[in-house]
């Protein structure tokens, strides 16, 4: 939901409101105020540690990340997350309009389709054929076969 209050305060009022927040930091990414916060979480039945960070974008939008693992895997990887959150940054205007939104599109098989082929020519940059069968629920042996129906990503337009 819209709020207009700090990061912190959305962070502690809204996103953490139902949870045990703890260590709350305020801080500036690229100029935005932000505000992170340890709470704990449940991960395979056993205790963990998370790590919310707010970040204000404009008005009253905020990112939203978390972090999770075991307790000292958070601590192992606090640098990689704290690289993460600062390399947030505002879009340019001309960066904001080179943008092209994916789409999800669905293709009938082909006889001599297969799941390399279809998977070629989506959008999605590195590892397509992983993409490929993860939106088609296939496992990594499965294949594709004429007449079944596939969702591909491309480009809008």
């Amino acid at each position: 939901p819209p709020y207009a209050g700090s990061a912190a305060d959305y962070l502690q009022r809204v996103w953490g409101a139902k949870t045990q927040i703890a260590g709350l930091e305020r801080f500036t990414v690229d100029g935005m105020d932000a505000a992170t916060a340890r709470v704990p979480v449940r991960i395979e039945n056993r205790p963990g540690e998370g790590r919310l960070v707010a970040i204000k974008a404009s008005g009253d939008r905020f990112y939203q990340f978390i972090f999770a693992g075991e307790p000292e895997d958070t601590r192992r990887f606090s640098d990689a997350f704290r690289r993460m959150t600062y390399s947030v940054r505002r879009l340019s205007p001309q960066e904001a309009a080179q943008i092209k939104p994916w789409r999800i599109r669905i293709h009938q098989v082909r006889p001599g389709e297969s799941v390399a082929s279809l998977s070629a020519g989506m959008a999605v940059g590195e590892f397509k054929e992983d993409w490929f069968r993860v939106l088609n629920g296939l496992g990594p042996g499965d294949q594709v076969r004429p007449g079944q129906m596939v969702k591909l990503v491309g480009e809008a337009g």
